[in-house]
């Protein structure tokens, strides 16, 4: 992709996606922009799957095979769309760069909580992380 190019080019879906992946992104893809999402509500009509599941393939899309979805909150018009262009792939970015610093003071609220209560801040000390 050259340096002038903003349109991401994803028509193609890779291979290896199961048959609920596949018709969650196909579903994505083929109608829904950042103007236009589809809500997890809408999406569970669609495509006959439960909330849970949903949400676990939405993440597994874009977590392990790399597809642009993004999401929104917008009033009235919140849910997932497919990203098409850089400047929306950015907007992503930094939105869940923000959420990453929310978390991140979430816990350490939370381990002063656990220090001041119970003298211990190690609450997260079983947990392994991935990279």
């Amino acid at each position: 992709m050259s340096e002038q190019q903003t349109s991401l080019d994803f028509e193609a879906l890779p291979a290896g996606l199961s048959p609920k992946e596949l018709q969650v992104a196909l579903v994505l893809r083929n109608n829904h922009d950042k103007n236009h999402p589809v809500s997890r509500m809408k999406l569970r009509v669609l495509t006959s799957l439960p909330d849970r599941d949903v949400r676990r393939i939405i993440a597994n899309l874009v977590n392990e095979h790399h597809l642009p979805i993004g999401s929104t909150t917008r009033p009235k018009h919140s849910g997932y769309f497919w990203i098409t262009t850089r400047d929306e792939l950015e907007v992503e970015a930094k939105k869940l760069a923000s959420y990453i610093i929310d978390i991140a003071k979430r816990k350490r609220a939370l381990e002063k909580i656990a220090l001041d209560q119970f003298g211990s801040a190690d609450l997260f000390a079983d947990l392994e992380t991935e990279t």
